[in-house]
């Protein structure tokens, strides 16, 4: 699937910089070439879009106008330096956890004290 394959009022989440996907594959990871980078990426990606989506400041630009998203997220570009290194910084610390619980993470079905906007209550 390509991006001109997704409907066209999905939100387009732009890629990571080379310099933070060389940071959290091979620095922060050490992922092997032969283990699932792909996927550590999207789920980062994810993360990263989770954290942004909730910053009042993505929607003041996007005027809380959620078709406006894709275009305010394409402006920032890469959402691992998009603000300060915090945000960064947690989805690190999820992923560090491992992919299958970051995953878990990014869909709401556990809870991470480092991604406290979707913690489900106890």
């Amino acid at each position: 699937m390509t991006a001109n394959d997704l409907p066209k009022d999905a939100i387009r989440v732009p890629q990571l910089c080379s310099r933070c996907l060389h940071e959290l594959v091979v620095v922060e990871l050490e992922i092997k070439e032969s283990s699932p980078w792909k996927a550590a990426i999207v789920v980062a990606n994810i993360l990263l879009f989770q954290q942004a989506s909730n910053e009042p400041s993505i929607w003041r630009r996007a005027e809380q106008q959620v078709e406006n998203l894709s275009l305010i997220l394409a402006e920032i570009g890469c959402l691992g330096c998009a603000f300060d290194r915090k945000p960064w910084e947690r989805v690190v610390r999820i992923m560090k956890r491992g992919i299958s619980h970051a995953s878990k993470v990014s869909r709401g079905e556990i809870a991470d004290p480092d991604h406290p906007n979707l913690a489900k209550p106890a």
